[in-house]
């Protein structure tokens, strides 16, 4: 079993949420990466936005922490998951339309999901699917 800290950024843009996926998946994630040993989460979020994406982020708060078990490429995962909303700062901008992005020789695949299309899409974890189609926190929830 691996054990991972994932950190993710909830972008909303004019009611779409961006989202990506690897080329090779058929579902969609959080934009985000893994936590590296010794690193605050906040720091990690800023660190994989830049990498994936060049673009510098504004960190508003803490939503969700999450805890999810599940499978993927055949190897079982245990992972804590930190998703934070957050913002572009003035000097970032991203396309608003699909775009791909290669990092480490993987292509991912970014896409805004209309929040109408959420409760429906292929988003994962399932739980943060269904935590995106109703208003935000105002408090840190812990899922389980």
């Amino acid at each position: 079993m691996v054990q991972q800290i994932r950190v993710a950024g909830i972008l909303w843009q004019d009611k779409k949420l961006l989202v990506h996926r690897l080329i090779s998946d058929d579902f969609w994630y959080l934009p985000g990466g893994r936590v590296e040993k010794g690193e605050l989460t906040r720091d990690a979020l800023q660190r994989e936005w830049i990498e994936e994406l060049q673009v510098n982020i504004q960190i508003h708060q803490l939503l969700w922490v999450m805890e999810n078990q599940f499978e993927y490429d055949q190897q079982i995962y245990h992972e804590i998951g930190f998703y934070y909303h957050i913002s572009l700062n003035a000097d970032s901008y991203l396309p608003f339309n699909d775009f791909e992005t290669t990092e480490n020789k993987l292509r991912f695949l970014f896409h805004w999901l209309p929040s109408e299309q959420i409760a429906l899409a292929d988003l994962r974890p399932n739980a943060i699917r269904h935590q995106l189609a109703a208003p935000l926190p105002q408090q840190i929830v812990h899922i389980f």
